[in-house]
């Protein structure tokens, strides 16, 4: 193998570990790759067997010759799970992307090196015609002079943009069936569902009267948090403070908090329907408000799943009540005040430099064991995706 051809596969294999995903990936280039660090048997007509390491995969030839973009995903985990990885300095940083997308064009923003971006890909609609405002002209009389939705491979190019991000922010232009955000969200939700879990934020702008400066502002506003963030869990690192959260498989510690001034509630009660438990910093901060309203607004899906949802703060159950009565919120929230943080620290959940709880999830099953957790950066609402997932694949309940 020449000294070239080596340097591109060490390009292709750093890229599908830590970088940014490539793009048009061959599947001559991805079966070159595997057949240098590992092994390629073929299984079949059009499947072949790859193994890395101790990891084994089954990967399709594409109809075409590149991989497509789930696929492409796939490869990077295989190769993670196979390591050992090449690490670069961005792999342990938090990568956030932004997209600020209208009908005619997205700019996708990215992290680099854990600063604010200083630059911008671009990808435009699929239109050959020039009509911009009907990227799809013939059906525009189907939708009765509802907003033309774009060819989907201009969604689908923004997708792969955002492979690589942990964290994404959509920016976008315009309300209800015009919005081409929604549309996007709506897009990632249907076709790329691993995608659309890293969702944290939208925000609806009005783009058309923004200058360039304008958006790029917007997109390095949302950069901030994730700049600091890193900086913070840099510096938590290095003072080992971190306790890990309770994971999968273990029983969740029983407890009693007070859910008013004069009652409490027991997790035993709870005993025979899933749970989920939801450990906050503390009441009245903007992202606590926002993350909780979230819950809110899925009360009825978790009733579906026969779930009861419980939140613990440090908060004193005083405060609880004019919180939960401000925000309108229909749940339990338990104080872990007196002794304070106790049950915080039985699930891995106390913050011990701050003296309040982690932002951390829990999914129990119906006897009272961990199937579910996350601890999500305190500045970051975690969303809901991952409670209802764990949900999901919980066993029914009966009627």
């Amino acid at each position: 193998m020449s000294t070239h051809i080596r340097h591109d596969l060490d390009e292709l294999h750093t890229s599908l570990l830590t970088g940014k995903l490539p793009r048009n990936l061959s599947w001559s280039d991805t079966v070159d790759l595997i057949g240098r660090i590992g092994q390629v048997e073929p299984h079949g007509s059009d499947e072949f067997v790859f193994t890395v390491g101790t990891q084994r995969a089954f990967f399709k030839h594409p109809h075409t010759h590149e991989l497509g973009v789930e696929e492409v995903a796939r490869l990077r985990k295989f190769l993670r799970d196979a390591g050992p990885e090449r690490v670069s300095d961005h792999a342990s940083q938090p990568c956030r992307m932004v997209v600020v997308i209208d009908h005619h064009v997205a700019h996708v923003y990215q992290d680099f090196n854990g600063k604010v971006p200083e630059s911008e890909h671009r990808v435009r609609p699929y239109d050959p015609f020039g009509f911009h405002h009907h990227l799809i002209h013939k059906k525009e009389a189907h939708y009765q002079g509802e907003r033309v939705p774009e060819d989907k491979t201009f969604y689908e190019e923004v997708a792969k943009d955002l492979l690589p991000a942990n964290e994404i922010v959509l920016i976008g232009h315009g309300t209800g069936k015009s919005s081409a955000v929604e549309h996007f969200a709506e897009y990632l939700k249907k076709n790329h569902h691993d995608i659309a879990r890293h969702v944290i934020a939208t925000e609806t702008v009005d783009l058309s009267a923004l200058t360039e400066q304008e958006i790029e502002a917007i997109a390095k506003r949302h950069m901030i948090v994730v700049v600091e963030l890193h900086l913070y869990f840099v510096r938590e690192s290095k003072r080992e403070l971190f306790m890990p959260i309770l994971t999968a498989g273990k029983t969740a510690p029983d407890f009693s908090l007070h859910v008013t001034p004069d009652q409490k509630l027991s997790l035993s009660e709870l005993r025979g329907k899933p749970v989920v438990i939801a450990f906050y910093p503390a009441d009245w901060s903007p992202v606590c408000g926002d993350e909780l309203s979230v819950f809110n607004e899925i009360l009825p899906e978790l009733l579906k799943y026969k779930a009861e949802l419980v939140a613990i703060s440090v908060d004193v159950a005083w405060c609880h009540d004019a919180f939960a009565k401000h925000k309108h919120l229909h749940f339990p929230l338990l104080s872990d005040f007196e002794p304070k943080g106790e049950t915080a620290r039985a699930y891995g959940a106390y913050r011990e430099t701050d003296g309040v709880c982690e932002r951390a999830l829990f999914v129990l099953d119906k006897n009272g064991v961990i199937t579910w957790s996350y601890c999500s950066p305190v500045a970051v609402s975690p969303g809901a995706d991952g409670i209802l997932n764990a949900l999901e694949a919980l066993p029914k309940l009966g009627s």
